[in-house]
């Protein structure tokens, strides 16, 4: 387990390690993998074959499902139909599925998903004022890593070049500070933020060479303090991509403006570089003037639509087309018109849910999630 990670100070803060020689040659493989990963972007993108990818996603998903105790129970067996799936499993949220969560964090093992699972992420209570503790497996944390990965190629596609990789990519969050759960044995479960859970698991060349703050800072639960020490840390660096969400942003400029010994207007005149602003979870309509002016006059905005359920999708056009589902990412998505919704009748409502190559346009759906997290069907709350 992690334990809180204080501020470090001038005199404890460790120095940046010297070039290597191989650093020019590490930058120039990485430029040339992105280049040619934007390139297959576009091309796939242009294919749109979503709806047999999803078909695979979905047979993957219920072999799995097949050898967990939960799932036997609903009579999920390998080579399911899509139509028996569809007809025998029923529609769940978050308050069905807790009693085998919760089995899950006490060390059980093949409950909603093969093995054991030792993270949780912590989302907003429901309805009922539960905590949701969302369980992160091994094959949601390779869901995350592939449709992070996937959503900056579709903005590099979107532009037509993969140059936001020469820089690094400052990700603003909350503390990633992960708090240990009841247990017993060798089992130790922990749970905390989404985006904790994933900074402990970056792939090594990620957090090499693209992420910032860094570990020790991302940790940090004091937000004045947190605020400060990304600010000093990335004053000088080349950041070419921010993430955060808009009132965040704003304040960092702010602490970077105070940071900078340089005339800093906006911050594309810190950071020549910059070029991204990734967006998600609030309107940014209010916020958008504000925001051109802070981030400077080039800066292209990337919305995305995360949540601790699943990356459910991201932009791939003009804001006003709408976001692109992540249909490639280990997720199987369906969709419940919402003329037949009815929270009372969820059980009861599962034929009258559409796969993708059900799903009309202009009608409302309510959006339902089946994941490797051992989730399915599952009623995430959101309306597309």
């Amino acid at each position: 387990m992690n334990a809180t990670v204080l501020p470090p100070s001038a005199r404890s803060r460790p120095r940046e390690p010297l070039p290597s020689k191989a650093a020019p040659l590490r930058k120039k493989l990485l430029a040339a993998g992105t280049h040619l990963l934007t390139a297959r972007t576009a091309r796939q993108l242009r294919r749109c074959d979503d709806i047999a990818r999803q078909e695979k996603i979905f047979f993957r998903l219920t072999s799995a499902w097949a050898a967990t105790s939960f799932w036997r129970g609903d009579g999920v067996e390998a080579a399911l139909s899509c139509e028996r799936f569809r007809a025998t499993v029923p529609l769940r949220t978050y308050e069905d599925f807790a009693p085998a969560i919760e089995q899950m964090k006490a060390g059980a093992a093949d409950v909603l998903w093969p093995g054991r699972c030792a993270h949780y992420a912590v989302s907003s209570g429901t309805t009922a004022g539960r905590t949701k503790y969302l369980p992160v497996t091994g094959g949601m944390l390779a869901h995350f890593r592939q449709a992070g990965l996937d959503s900056l190629l579709y903005y590099t596609a979107r532009v037509g070049h993969s140059r936001v990789f020469r820089g690094r990519h400052l990700f603003l969050g909350g503390a990633t500070t992960l708090t240990p759960l009841p247990a017993s044995g060798n089992f130790a479960p922990c749970a905390g933020d989404l985006s904790g859970i994933t900074a402990l698991h970056l792939p090594g060349w990620v957090e090499k060479h693209l992420y910032e703050p860094g570990l020790a800072i991302a940790q940090m639960s004091d937000w004045p303090a947190k605020i400060a020490a990304i600010a000093a840390r990335t004053a000088h660096r080349d950041i070419s991509l921010l993430a955060g969400i808009p009132s965040w942003t704003l304040i960092l400029a702010e602490a970077l403006r105070a940071a900078s010994p340089r005339d800093c207007s906006h911050l594309q005149a810190l950071w020549p570089n910059f070029e991204c602003f990734i967006h998600g979870g609030v309107p940014i309509g209010p916020f958008a003037d504000e925001l051109r002016a802070t981030l400077g006059p080039t800066v292209k905005f990337h919305e995305v639509y995360p949540a601790s359920e699943a990356f459910i999708a991201t932009q791939d056009a003009d804001p006003a087309d709408g976001l692109r589902l992540m249909a490639d990412a280990g997720v199987f998505y369906e969709f419940l018109p919402m003329a037949d919704f009815d929270e009372s009748r969820l059980a009861h409502l599962g034929p009258k849910a559409v796969p993708l190559a059900g799903v009309h346009t202009g009608v409302d759906y309510a959006l339902l999630l089946s994941t490797p997290g051992g989730l399915a069907r599952y009623v995430v709350g959101d309306v597309v």
